[in-house]
């Protein structure tokens, strides 16, 4: 008991820890609170007006809401109306959706075609649903627990606490040079290991539970949800649960299974932090895992002999909402098995083999390269490499060599050359696939011509369609097929024409192509791999200028630089320098490749036409696209280098290595993962 407490002490008691954890935990709240009452999901609409609608459409009887919900007319809050109609006509069409799985629905997550199967699946489903009652599923505007239950940023944040607490037990203890002490005490190092692994599940346990407590009350409250007893089918992302529960019933379960899920995913980083023991080794193995992990979830197709890599990927235990959201049979040996069932024993056995490692495992000193290297740049010419005749390449000889930056850098490089995939053009409609025709056809120079040519095709298609109102009934069904075909592109042309509409009167007029250019901008469409490339970038500016900044503390050669007649301001000096050089560094190794295999997908060829020719820019008409473009990733680099001030300023004020490094990426990524 007495080394748990002391463990528990060291946790919240030295290097600034605990000031650092409650800024965490405030910005988690800070953060929950804001989507809630700021964005609110990209809704255009308050939660005051959702409750206020679903008040009005449960006070409505059947044939009431059918009808309201059927009228032409848009009332006040249409956003709000849009959101609860869809509500409403799920839960309205619960009894249907319950008929399918009964007696026609295959209920999995796969494409399966064996009769023997099937009527396997048939039959385990009639024995799964046969308690539902249709009857007691009835709209009650839910979609505050609905919010509550989404993986959504307070996950993440969750995460990044938990990081912060193995980091303080595992990582800074291996830094701080204890094991000599540990492992000669009568409790030995593998006992102090597995002390540790409690604290931080305690810890852990406590802090997500508050957290979900608060995002729960806050989402009810503001979604004005009292419906605690109904069944848990009246939430539309929970129709597909086959237990008869409440939900209040629900939420219990779910929090339970939230609560293990992240104690799983402590346990994975507890055991890669014992793996890598100081905090550039363990911050790889962690970037690795959730690279591997994501791309296990968003890479791999759910058909195929690789779907299990997907189903079974550690972060889908984050996930709840999947993994309970119903019954989802998995084929195996012909037979269908439950795949929360099948996750549940895959996580114990993972679970149980990672603690029998994390059990025997014993933290270790982890020493610099650095610490035996003390010759230094000025003095007696015996005491500095003649190589390095200068300030600024002995600084970059410690920081790119003895620190291992260059190493990072590399593995950096071969991980961009060899995993990344280019982008590739996503058509997901037939009408998105003509837009990019058409403007194909038209992009260069605008004149008179080219839209005169879409205005003849929209009246085309206006007699047509005017035709097709009046004598629809003599077309043959081909002739219909053809002229519904046809009409499908009427509102192409009319976006084409509003967007000739727009270049009208401009100066030097072009017709662009716009998908590309928003793309490296990550503007409105799909802007989710550019941020992935910025959040990569912001961890190894953090990590390289960690120990840029603290190399001389940490490895003891802090007093000999100020004794020197260098000193210590010229040599920050040439460290500011060498943070440029970083910045710089990462910027072309992770985005040069992908503006690269941008401009080869989308054959970017305007790069000097004005940026006002396109909306998404009339703002900055002025300069030219590949200004644009270029501005746009300078400033992404200068945003480097502040990070690499940033966390020369964590450097200053936490003297721990682990908790510089942890405190800077929150400081770094949090504009990223918001605003980027």
């Amino acid at each position: 008991m007495h080394l748990f407490k002391q463990e528990w002490k060291k946790l919240i008691t030295r290097d600034g820890f605990l000031v650092v954890f409650l800024l965490c935990f405030a910005a988690t709240i800070f953060i929950l609170w804001n989507r809630v009452y700021r964005v609110s999901y990209g809704d255009d609409f308050l939660p005051s007006q959702y409750c206020k609608m679903a008040d009005r459409v449960k006070n409505m009887t059947e044939t009431e809401a059918e009808s309201y919900f059927s009228e032409d007319k848009q009332e006040e809050y249409d956003p709000v109306r849009n959101v609860v109609q869809k509500e409403w006509k799920s839960i309205h069409n619960y009894e249907n959706y319950l008929n399918k799985i009964r007696y026609g629905g295959s209920g999995g997550l796969r494409g399966l075609k064996e009769n023997v199967y099937q009527e396997r699946l048939q039959k385990k489903l009639q024995n799964k649903y046969r308690k539902m009652d249709p009857t007691e599923v009835t709209f009650a505007g839910g979609r505050g627990v609905s919010l509550f239950c989404h993986t959504d940023v307070t996950d993440i944040m969750g995460v990044l606490m938990i990081l912060l607490i193995i980091f303080r037990l595992v990582v800074w203890e291996a830094e701080s040079g204890m094991d000599g002490i540990n492992m000669s005490a009568r409790n030995g190092a593998s006992r102090l290991t597995r002390v540790k692994w409690y604290v931080g599940i305690l810890a852990s346990i406590g802090v997500l539970l508050d957290v979900w407590l608060y995002k729960l009350w806050l989402y009810t409250s503001a979604y004005g949800f009292t419906e605690w007893n109904r069944a848990v089918q009246v939430l539309p992302e929970f129709m597909g649960v086959n237990l008869r529960l409440s939900v209040l019933g629900f939420l219990c379960v779910f929090i339970v299974c939230k609560i293990a899920g992240f104690l799983f995913l402590y346990t994975i980083f507890f055991w890669l932090a014992c793996v890598g023991r100081n905090t550039v080794r363990t911050v790889i193995l962690y970037g690795l895992f959730v690279g591997i992990s994501l791309f296990g979830i968003y890479g791999i197709s759910l058909s195929g002999y690789l779907a299990f890599f997907r189903y079974f990927s550690p972060l889908q235990c984050v996930n709840q909402e999947m993994l309970l959201s119903g019954y989802h049979a998995l084929k195996i040996f012909q037979y269908p098995v439950s795949y929360l069932v099948v996750w549940t024993v895959a996580s114990s056995v993972l679970f149980c083999i990672l603690v029998r490692l994390i059990f025997r495992c014993r933290i270790q000193k982890v020493e610099s390269s650095l610490a035996g290297k003390l010759r230094f740049h000025r003095g007696s010419i015996g005491y500095r490499p003649k190589h390095i005749q200068s300030l600024f390449g002995w600084e970059g000889r410690k920081g790119m060599f003895y620190e291992g930056s260059i190493v990072v850098l590399i593995m950096t490089l071969g991980v961009v050359l060899f995993v990344y995939r280019p982008p590739q053009e996503s058509i997901f409609t037939a009408k998105e696939d003509y837009y990019r025709e058409v403007i194909l056809d038209l992009q260069g120079r605008y004149t008179a011509e080219k839209r005169d040519l879409i205005r003849g095709r929209i009246r085309e298609l206006e007699d047509l369609e005017k035709d097709v109102e009046k004598n629809g009934q003599n077309y043959t069904a081909t002739a219909m097929q053809v002229a519904m075909s046809e009409l499908e592109k009427l509102d192409v042309l009319r976006e084409v024409d509003t967007y000739m509409d727009y270049l009208d009167g401009r100066e030097s007029p072009y017709i662009v192509y716009e998908k590309g250019y928003l793309l490296l901008l990550g503007k409105k469409i799909p802007g989710g791999y550019l941020k992935l490339c910025s959040i990569l970038a912001v961890v190894l500016m953090v990590l390289l200028s960690t120990r840029l900044w603290g190399e001389d503390e940490w490895c003891q050669t802090k007093m000999l630089c100020m004794a020197s007649r260098t000193g210590m301001k010229k040599i920050m000096h040439r460290k500011m320098y060498w943070n440029f050089l970083y910045a710089l560094l990462i910027g072309m190794i992770i985005y040069v490749p992908w503006i690269y295999q941008c401009g080869q997908t989308y054959s970017l060829k305007a790069w000097s036409v004005a940026a006002g020719n396109l909306p998404a820019f009339k703002e900055i008409g002025f300069m030219s696209l590949g200004n644009v473009i270029l501005c746009s990733y300078v400033l992404r680099v200068l945003y480097l280098v502040i990070a690499g001030c940033v966390t020369k300023l964590m450097q200053r004020k936490i003297s721990s290595q682990s908790l510089t490094v942890y405190t800077a990426l929150v400081c770094c990524l949090l504009p990223v993962l918001l605003f980027a």
